[in-house]
């Protein structure tokens, strides 16, 4: 009895401490290109993350990366490098990829691989896609996967912004007169 309770409890173990027992966090849905365009910003779970780890160098008004059409971006965000994290603002490309393991030994639905003109070389970064709360998400891990963190977009969009702007106004209208 003493062998089946220590199999369980380090089958358990093992099952809480390894991310191939984890949910996966990739949309299985294809998306198109329509659902990348545009502007996308650094969640406030991210920020608050990066802040743990001692890294403060996003601007004022966040890190961003805005999506053209043409398959031109810009990054103001962070990248993992060997140099730890670090802020890069810069031109990029990006294009959505399906069904594969862009820059991971996952085979993902969906990814959008960013490709950042620094100096004279390039750097990949590859995003996929996950829900949370019906928002759609650009995300990679944050270190070692294990860690379970991530460095997580949401889109920005109109429709948000005006939410805010009416939130705000409902706010200040509920609000006596001083």
């Amino acid at each position: 009895m003493v062998n089946g309770t220590r199999l369980l409890l380090a089958i358990a173990l093992l099952a809480v401490s390894c991310r191939y027992l984890r949910p996966d966090r990739n949309i299985g849905e294809l998306v198109g290109p329509d659902a990348v365009v545009g502007e996308w910003v650094l969640t406030h779970e991210t920020a608050v993350v990066l802040r743990k780890r001692g890294f403060s160098g996003c601007p004022p008004e966040g890190c961003r990366v805005v999506f053209a059409r043409d398959r031109g971006c810009r990054f103001n965000s962070v990248i993992e490098s060997v140099d730890g994290t670090e802020l890069i603002n810069g031109p990029c490309s990006w294009t959505l990829q399906h069904d594969t393991a862009g820059g991971s030994n996952v085979r993902r639905r969906n990814v959008v691989e960013i490709v950042l003109y620094r100096g004279s070389g390039e750097w990949h970064e590859y995003l996929g896609f996950a829900r949370a709360a019906d928002q759609l998400l650009l995300w990679q891990f944050l270190g070692d996967p294990d860690s379970w963190e991530f460095i997580e977009y949401a889109r920005r969009s109109a429709t948000t912004s005006n939410n805010r702007l009416q939130r705000a106004a409902l706010r200040a209208a509920a609000e006596p007169e001083r």
